[in-house]
């Protein structure tokens, strides 16, 4: 007797079918069934290769631009436009050349290493100089009062208070110039390090806990503006710092291009201080053997400029310390466990670019 299902019918049947797909089973299945594994798609594959390769402190620079930007759209006032279009170019350069160099697209491997170093440094460290229109259009909420009463219930006193008693031509062109000098402490640390360096891991190591410094600390002036003591207690002073070369630099710097309400927490405190302790516990390697005393002298320095000039509360001092130190003491770490996940992943691009490398690299081809 003839099948009631021919093959020829079933194999016609099956040519007319969806072709299939590759099956496994789904572990948490409770029925155990077949469950189609579907391929990315172009688009697919190239996002999911992009997330495997990014780094932490790529994750750190689009997140901090990002909270800019939200802050920016968020404000009021007349100076917002301009502050979401320098947002918003800020977290185009950031995200773009994160994008092109994790996704591999940028082939030549200077153009590579300078785009990332751009992208990174112009868009968190460079951020400041938006804060001065950023800053008054995203609040109009000021602390001052709060962080003096702070100092007085913490510490029961006050150090610019305590420190007009110093003040004279001498101290003030002191302090003043080491103030100053912050500028030119970052560049003559940060350039050669990023610039100049061949170690993978020691260049990781310090950039990653320099971004988080930087973002955390930028961030802090949203959460707690003020304009700081020589404006709040001005009334309370009875030297006025006099007039020089180094405090008339200084003035004019803070004029022109301050952010004004950047008190809390100290960035000439943090920046300069996780630089010193950085080269401090580095000391077994050169050039930091003989640059940790010269690195720790000025920042110390640094440090108490931000008091005597009257430009920070003790607690903003305090706390810029604490960033400090805590970024120094966990940076390496965090890197460990973030290049682990990114070996897990298979990553392929370093976790940061490295310019000499790369010029050398250029040279063999």
């Amino acid at each position: 007797m003839s099948s009631r299902w021919p093959l020829g019918r079933l194999r016609e049947d099956r040519s007319d079918a969806t072709p299939e797909l590759p099956m496994h089973y789904d572990p948490t299945s409770s029925l155990r069934e077949p469950v189609p594994v579907l391929s990315p798609t172009p688009t697919g594959a190239w996002v999911q290769r992009v997330l495997r390769e990014l780094a932490l402190q790529d994750v750190l620079a689009i997140a901090y631009n990002s909270f800019l930007l939200a802050a920016a759209l968020s404000g009021s006032g007349p100076l917002q436009a301009g502050c979401i279009a320098r947002a918003s170019f800020a977290l185009f350069v950031v995200g773009g050349s994160i994008l092109l160099v994790r996704a591999e697209v940028v082939r030549h491997r200077v153009g590579t290493v300078l785009l990332y170093l751009v992208g990174m440094f112009a868009t968190v460290l460079g951020s400041y100089f938006q804060m001065r229109e950023l800053l008054p259009t995203a609040t109009t909420r000021r602390v001052d009062e709060m962080l003096y009463q702070l100092d007085l219930s913490l510490f029961g006193f006050e150090p610019t208070l305590w420190m007009d008693q110093f003040v004279t031509p001498t101290t003030t062109a002191w302090f003043a110039f080491f103030y100053f000098s912050y500028f030119a402490y970052l560049v003559v640390h940060i350039f050669p390090m990023v610039l100049a360096c061949r170690r993978r891991r020691l260049v990781a190591d310090f950039s990653l806990g320099l971004v988080g410094v930087y973002c955390v600390a930028q961030l802090g002036y949203f959460a707690l503006p003020g304009f700081g003591p020589y404006h709040h207690l001005a009334h309370l002073y009875a030297h006025p710092l006099p007039h020089g070369f180094w405090q008339d630099m200084v003035q004019e710097a803070v004029a022109t291009s301050g952010a004004l309400l950047d008190i809390f927490p100290s960035l000439h405190t943090a920046g300069p201080l996780y630089i010193a302790l950085f080269s401090l516990f580095h000391r077994h390697e050169k050039p930091f053997t003989y640059t940790w005393p010269v690195a720790l002298f000025f920042s110390l320095n640094i440090i108490g400029a931000t008091l005597f000039m009257r430009w920070h509360y003790l607690i903003d001092v305090v706390v810029g310390i604490a960033l400090a130190l805590a970024w120094a003491l966990l940076s390496g770490k965090l890197l460990d466990l973030d290049e682990a996940r990114r070996r897990r992943a298979g990553a392929r691009t370093p976790f940061w670019p490295l310019l000499r490398n790369a010029i050398d690299e250029g040279k063999r081809l």
